[in-house]
């Protein structure tokens, strides 16, 4: 598992568009599958959100499960800076 550590997806084994084609329930099921999201912003940008949406196909029926985690990041040096405190507050968290 993952975690939270820094570097890219790429550097932890993970390919570009790869699609998991395991069947539910058999003996080749996903459950050793992981997911990682690789968050990145622009220089001089700050952004977050409050969870994840994950859209899937089984089959022929789509189906999606939330992940209610979110994320805050600033590229700013300083978790104190204005405009990194702007991104937490606009979340409702504030310290």
């Amino acid at each position: 598992m993952l975690g939270t550590e820094s570097g890219t997806l790429r550097n932890y084994g993970f390919a570009a568009n790869r699609t998991v084609d395991t069947s539910c329930g058999s003996s080749d099921s996903g459950r050793a599958y992981e997911l990682g999201l690789e968050l990145t912003v622009p220089p001089h940008a700050n952004a977050g959100t409050t969870g994840w949406e994950i859209v899937y196909r089984i089959g022929g029926r789509t189906a999606s499960t939330a992940f209610p985690l979110g994320a805050i990041l600033c590229s700013t040096p300083s978790l104190a800076d204005q405009s990194c405190k702007r991104v937490w507050q606009q979340f409702g968290l504030h310290w």
